[in-house]
């Protein structure tokens, strides 16, 4: 297996329990609950969150010259880290081309997700 990262994340089987990992630079990459097994790749941004929505405390990690940058916690800003940190990470620290198409996924990281809703009633513990 790859990196000391990846095999963190995912074991020989790449199964991830109760949480995903979505690749935002190739959206096509990702790990979910549907037996899919991601490639963490250098220069990649991922968002990775519990896939119980009112669990959802989204993440980002940006792989970048062999080191894992983290952004925890993106849509409690009382609690984690901002959505702008993020961006200006990307802008001043990557050098990946058509660079505006990735922070607009960036920007819509909630898209790549994948949500299981157990009670109807049920809301994000934090906005």
């Amino acid at each position: 297996m790859g990196s000391r990262w990846e095999r963190l994340l995912c074991n020989e089987q790449c199964e991830l329990v109760g949480a995903f990992i979505w690749d935002l630079t190739d959206t096509l990459n990702k790990e979910t609950e549907f037996n899919e097994c991601i490639a963490l790749k250098e220069g990649h941004i991922y968002h990775f969150s519990p896939i119980r929505e009112n669990y959802s405390y989204s993440s980002v990690a940006i792989l970048n010259n062999g080191n894992v940058k983290i952004f925890k916690a993106l849509n409690c800003p009382q609690k984690g880290d901002k959505l702008d940190d993020v961006i200006r990470y990307i802008t001043d620290s990557l050098s990946v081309p058509d660079k505006t198409a990735l922070i607009d996924r960036v920007r819509n990281y909630r898209h790549y997700g994948s949500y299981l809703r157990i009670d109807p009633q049920s809301t994000f513990n934090c906005k």
